[in-house]
């Protein structure tokens, strides 16, 4: 079909081809997961289309659970069910290792569905090497609509208290973080359509790796007043951001 032609009453052909100036619109009318913030270079994605075997699950304190679910998606066919263990400072983890390739800032995306009483959910994006060790995240409390970040001290800091997201497992909220691997500071981060300028705020110093890797991990605390679960959806992972 010519561009910009219908296809039919066509005697001939006119122009059969058509520069694309923009391949990331190009692929996100396509089908891509990556249409919320397409800076950077996609190093890792995941919509869970081929299953949970390449992360690996564990649980802190007490036992909590994991699964595909259809309660609601942001794309693809599930999303990530995860809920804590029910004991005070009990975690339910996934985390996945990603080779070391890149000394530039890097992005971490995801995706989360809540429910009035969902648990906290967060996430968090670890370079080491044999040279340096960084760690930053994010996590957001729906039961006090509080947006926190990963502080230097390895507590975590409020960084907006007024966001007030809609619960439901039908509306998933996107958010993203990006530190810089050359200051070991964070840079920006985003949820749904509100920016936060993090470049004065440094993220935590972790000590030096046996070895090269990039270590991602989403998790659910426990919180005593919480007993619904978080979904998780759509998880990007970026290198080369400015």
């Amino acid at each position: 079909m010519a561009h910009g032609r219908p296809d039919w009453g066509l005697t001939s052909a006119t122009k059969i081809t058509y520069p694309i100036t923009d391949l990331g619109e190009h692929a996100a009318r396509m089908g891509s997961i990556v249409t919320f913030d397409r800076r950077g270079d996609v190093k890792f994605l995941d919509d869970w289309r081929d299953g949970l075997d390449k992360w690996h699950f564990y649980s802190v304190v007490a036992a909590g659970t994991h699964r595909l679910t259809t309660l609601g998606m942001r794309s693809g066919p599930y999303s990530l069910y995860m809920y804590p263990g029910v004991a005070s400072g009990a975690q339910h983890i996934a985390e996945l290792s990603l080779p070391y390739t890149t000394t530039t800032r890097i992005g971490l995306e995801f995706s989360i569905a809540l429910n009035t009483l969902s648990a906290p959910a967060w996430a968090k994006l670890r370079p080491q090497s044999t040279l340096l060790g960084y760690e930053w995240g994010l996590r957001y409390n729906t039961l006090s609509n509080t947006l926190q970040y990963l502080a230097s001290t390895k507590n975590w800091a409020t960084l907006d208290e007024t966001l007030g997201l809609v619960d439901a497992y039908w509306n998933f909220h996107t958010l993203k973080i990006v530190g810089d691997l050359e200051t070991g500071n964070y840079v920006r981060a985003l949820v749904d359509g509100n920016p936060y300028d993090m470049s004065a705020i440094a993220g935590r110093s972790l000590g030096v790796w046996s070895s090269n890797r990039i270590l991602l991990q989403l998790g659910v605390d426990y919180d005593i007043d919480s007993d619904l679960a978080t979904l998780f959806d759509d998880i990007i992972v970026t290198q080369n951001e400015p």
